[in-house]
């Protein structure tokens, strides 16, 4: 009997988790609503002045806020507490350059990651100040015929519209999306069967495989392909916070990205009514138009909350910043556009630094709580 019993356990474990790819997110609902805070005190700080190109990435970590300038290829700290600014890493090929595109970073206790294409670098910031290499990754391709196109890591590329990368256990969780003539947003089934996640394994034998699914309802809206793209984060536990930007829930999952438990409810004045189907062509000219609509943004955990922003409309004056504490609703208020939490120093959360093309002036939203 003991071995009928672990037997029937194995088999359900097994058929749990061989199809991760189905879209099937049948989880528990965990949540629940107790608003605490209906407006929030955000003060606006700006930066020091310096020449940018607006088009940027923003980490936080330990007490500084490090962000990439995309186009000029460099990477500065931005100490609040201090108001102070410095380079950490410039573009070339000297012991504190990097010779490449910075297409995402992110950060940890191992250090400043720099993703390039299939190339990574690990950066360590020395006691100077400077971010120093320490090693480097090649994401590999699989050049397997005979792997399932849906699970091929090959047919997939990097969201670099909207690109967001995460290590954990040496591992480096990359957004994806079919992107090849035989595999894509308009293919059959795409949408029930796609995963979200290139993941490769940072280690002397390297290796690579797609992660997750898309909700079946994702399938169904009329605005999904052009809102196709996830965010995610880690929260202290271990859980995977995924972000779909036209699901009112988000899913803590596994890191294998199945899901364990949702929680979520629609952002206040959200109009997803604006979104409409399109063919290939239309997609083609009018989708940067398309993503000014309501969709959902950015996620990020802070200790016990997870934070989600979104664009209400396109008439909007305001975004719209979502708090939970655990899967509890807290906060559904207006902010500033463009508002993405990235972090907390001291008593503060911070923004994302955000540029103004015209006069090159950086800033940055904080407030408490």
């Amino acid at each position: 009997m003991k071995k009928l019993f672990y037997l029937i356990i194995c088999l359900l474990v097994c058929s749990c988790n061989k199809n991760q790819h189905s879209g099937d997110f049948a989880c528990p609902n965990h949540s629940s609503k107790n608003i605490k805070y209906k407006h929030l005190e955000i003060e606006t700080v700006d930066l020091p002045e310096m020449v940018n190109s607006t088009v940027l990435l923003s980490e936080l970590y330990d007490n500084a806020i490090y962000f990439a300038d995309q186009q000029q290829r460099l990477i500065f700290a931005y100490m609040p507490e201090q108001d102070s600014l410095r380079k950490v890493l410039g573009y070339g090929n000297g012991p504190h350059e990097f010779e490449g595109d910075i297409d995402a970073i992110t950060m940890n206790n191992k250090g400043l990651f720099i993703q390039c294409s299939e190339f990574v670098a690990l950066y360590k910031i020395d006691e100077s100040g400077w971010v120093s290499l320490v090693d480097e990754y090649i994401i590999p391709r699989k050049n397997a015929k005979d792997v399932e196109i849906v699970a091929n890591p090959d047919e997939y590329t990097f969201t670099y519209d909207k690109l967001r990368c995460r290590e954990h256990n040496d591992t480096l969780y990359i957004t994806a999306g079919g992107n090849s003539p035989d595999f894509n947003i308009y293919s059959p089934n795409y949408f029930a069967s796609a995963g979200v996640i290139k993941a490769a394994t940072l280690s002397s034998k390297p290796d690579a495989f797609i992660l997750g699914s898309i909700p079946t309802r994702i399938g169904k809206e009329a605005g999904r392909h052009c809102f196709n793209r996830i965010d995610f984060d880690i929260d202290p536990k271990n859980n995977f916070h995924i972000l779909y930007e036209l699901d009112d829930m988000i899913y803590a999952c596994d890191n294998n990205f199945v899901p364990k438990f949702s929680y979520g409810y629609k952002g206040k004045d959200m109009d997803k009514s604006e979104h409409c189907a399109m063919d290939f062509e239309t997609y083609k000219k009018e989708r940067d138009a398309e993503r000014k609509k309501a969709h959902y943004r950015k996620i990020k955990c802070v200790g016990d909350y997870t934070f989600r922003s979104y664009v209400k409309s396109v008439s909007a004056p305001y975004d719209g910043l979502q708090i939970y504490n655990g899967t509890t609703l807290i906060a559904d208020v207006d902010v500033p556009k463009g508002l993405n939490v990235i972090g907390k120093i001291g008593d503060y959360y911070y923004s994302e630094v955000l540029g103004d093309e015209e006069t090159m002036k950086l800033w940055i939203y904080r407030f408490r709580l």
